[in-house]
Parts: C-alpha cells; sequence; structure tokens
C-alpha cells in the first residue's frame, strides 16, 4: 500500500491512525534517509496511542521509551556499523516482548539479525513536500521439516519452502544424523523451521514413534509445532496439513 502525504502533520495523523490497530508484540521497520519524515511519523505514533510524551531521535543512546501497556520502543541505528554490534545492544528479548511495539529507524543496519514477519514502511520525497508512504507486510515463506521414519530401511526427510521441496535424503543412517545433513546442504538452520511433519504410515509402528519422538524433542527444545499424519497436533491450533504422501 502506498500513501501520499503533503506535509509532517499528515504523516503524523497518519501514524496516529495506524498506530490504534497494534496492541503490542509488533516490529515496524522504517526505511529512508535522514529528514525523510521517520522521526515525524513516530512522534504520530506515539500521540495515537495515548501518549504526550515529545519524541527525540535517540540516535545516541539508540533506544528511546514513550508509554505502556503498550510500551513504545523507538530504536534508532544510524551510529551502528555491524551486525556485531547489533548484538551488542542486546535487542533480542526487548524485540521479543509482547507487550512492546518496537518501531526501528534505520533497520537495514541489523542485516541477517531483523526478524521476519514485520511491518517495513518506507518513505521518500517524490517532490518538495510531498513524501510517499509505502507499507509491506514482510510475510516469510513458511519452512517445514518432513520425516518419514516409518520404513527403517529407508528413511526418507524432506524440506519444504511453502509447497515447494527444496531438500530430501534417504537413507539407513541415524535420524539426527540425516537431519544434520539436509540442513547443511540445504543451506538452512533448524531455527529457520517453522514446523515438522511426520509421516503416519503405513509401515512400521516403531519407525512412527522415532519419528515423533524426534518431533518432540525439537517442539520441546526449539519451539517448533509437530504434526502427526494428516492432522498437526489440535492443542497447537495449526491448520490440518491434508494429502501427505510417501516418497
Amino acid at each position: 500500500m502506498e500513501i501520499f502525504t503533503n506535509s509532517a502533520s499528515q504523516t503524523k495523523k497518519l501514524a496516529s491512525n495506524l498506530a490504534k490497530k497494534f496492541k503490542g508484540g509488533e516490529i515496524i521497520a522504517l526505511y529512508g534517509n535522514l529528514g525523510y519524515g521517520k522521526t515525524t511519523f513516530v512522534q504520530g505514533f506515539v500521540e495515537g496511542l495515548g501518549f504526550k510524551d515529545k519524541v527525540q531521535s535517540p540516535t545516541f543512546v539508540f533506544v528511546r521509551f514513550y508509554g505502556s501497556k503498550p510500551r513504545i520502543a523507538h530504536i534508532d541505528l544510524y551510529r551502528i556499523k555491524s551486525e556485531e554490534e547489533v548484538l551488542d545492544l542486546g535487542l533480542s528479548e526487548l524485540l521479543e516482548d509482547e507487550n512492546t511495539i518496537c518501531l526501528i529507524e534505520w533497520p537495514e543496519k541489523m542485516g541477517r539479525l531483523l526478524p521476519k514477519n514485520i511491518l517495513k514502511i518506507r518513505f521518500k520525497f517524490v517532490s518538495k513536500n510531498v513524501r510517499n508512504i509505502s507499507l509491506k507486510k514482510d510475510t516469510p515463506c513458511t519452512m517445514r521439516l518432513y520425516l518419514d521414519t516409518t520404513d527403517r530401511n529407508k528413511k526418507i526427510i524432506k524440506i519444504f519452502k511453502g509447497s515447494k521441496i527444496i531438500g530430501k535424503v534417504s537413507g539407513i543412517e541415524d535420524e539426527f544424523i540425516l537431519i544434520k545433513k539436509i540442513l547443511k546442504n540445504s543451506n538452512v538452520s533448524i531455527d529457520d523451521i517453522s514446523r515438522i511433519d511426520v509421516n503416519k504410515g503405513p509401515g512400521s509402528f516403531t519407525g512412527l514413534k522415532i519419528g515423533v519422538s524426534i518431533a518432540n524433542s525439537f517442539n520441546y527444545s526449539k519451539g517448533k509445532i509437530k504434526s502427526w499424519g494428516d492432522l498437526i497436533f489440535p492443542e497447537y491450533g495449526a491448520e490440518p496439513n491434508i494429502g501427505r504422501k510417501r516418497g
């Protein structure tokens, strides 16, 4: 979505109206050069949630906070030179706080550390007083790990990105060795996997139990949603994934 504003007050009004849609736990990345309206937008956002604080760019302190329930964290990474410096700021807990809305100026400085599933807003001038403000929700394509351990003589493991298979291995080796192999070959981290599917057969019940056990181990250690056969376990509230086939 693209919106044009003709003044700072219009930019603030846009942000104020947008702010009312946020409850906490969201991240908004603000892109644009110096003087393009990012801090003006934050001021409007703060006002939109009913807070009267005067907004100042946190260029030298990196983070300023406004209000509570939800709290607003205004993060400015202009002076950051590398991802290592971003790590030194210790922002991970803040970015994961469900009571905090994070607005990040110069988010490109975060590189690979910038979280997924965020709102990206880009500011640019199209004439002396007219700003073009574009809003885009960055929704990553889900990756899932598929385990078929029902045939102990041919275990099959795949990685799906959306509906596309981006990696596949099979063999009789230990399941964790095969998982490590497919992750390496596909240049994927287990942290990139959002769900683990386990094929329920037909085949060996012992093999099935091993597959479920592996999914459970990742679920408990990494918080991955697991599924079994045609239906994801309902306690996770996920949508059914119908029609998985072996091979």
